[in-house]
């Protein structure tokens, strides 16, 4: 059983806070997802694992794939993407958590299908969430709680994933609320703050988007 499990994905790759990122969580694994290969190129490390049909992967970063210990090629794909393929692999080894980096900052329609691919997780209890340098972003479809000491940023926002969620209630915020509905139109959810020492919220039903950023 492999717990902690990091994706480098082929969004935009901050280089530094990426590198940082995986010295300071110790993971059990890394795999590198199609482009997310080329992070690696003139590192002093390389991913456990690497995924995709690597189309997009650079000539450098292709010179890896000799020296990693699993390399699983995709080719001709239809009805799945290579970070759907790169999760579902990590769920396979029986992950608890599941972080994935490189995930922002590039394509919307990317973004937006790795967090899709990200729902697979919560049917599965397996924590997974997406890190760049200013914002942590999870999906929840239960009761959650977060320490003010462990928070990522100062502002935590909450976006109903698909649908409303209702019977919201929040304590330890700014804005505490009670059987509160998040709407799927409009933003009525965004930057609220942790206040008390720990914050938590519970809702009756649905899946929530939360995002802890940074300005």
């Amino acid at each position: 059983m492999t717990d902690k499990i990091c994706l480098v994905v082929g969004g935009v790759c901050e280089d530094g806070f990426v590198k940082e990122y995986i010295k300071k969580e110790s993971f059990d694994s890394i795999i590198a997802v199609d482009s997310g290969l080329d992070f690696f190129v003139g590192k002093k490390m390389l991913p456990d694992i690497a995924l995709g049909d690597f189309d997009s992967v650079s000539e450098k970063g292709k010179d890896l794939l000799e020296m990693i210990d699993e390399v699983i090629f995709y080719e001709n794909k239809t009805d799945f993407t290579d970070t759907e393929a790169a999760i579902l692999k990590a769920i396979d080894m029986e992950a608890k958590s599941i972080h994935i980096l490189a995930g922002t900052g590039g394509r919307l329609d990317q973004f937006l299908g790795i967090l899709q691919s990200m729902a697979l997780c919560l049917e599965k209890n397996v924590e997974c969430i997406m890190v760049d340098s200013k914002n942590r972003i999870r999906l929840i479809d239960s009761d959650f709680e977060i320490k003010k000491s462990d928070q990522f940023g100062k502002y935590i926002s909450f976006v109903p994933f698909a649908g409303d969620v209702s019977g919201a209630d929040l304590k330890g915020f700014k804005y505490d609320v009670t059987d509160y509905t998040f709407h799927s139109i409009g933003d009525d959810g965004t930057s609220n703050e942790i206040e008390e020492e720990t914050a938590k919220i519970s809702f009756g039903g649905g899946i929530l988007i939360v995002i802890e950023s940074k300005d």
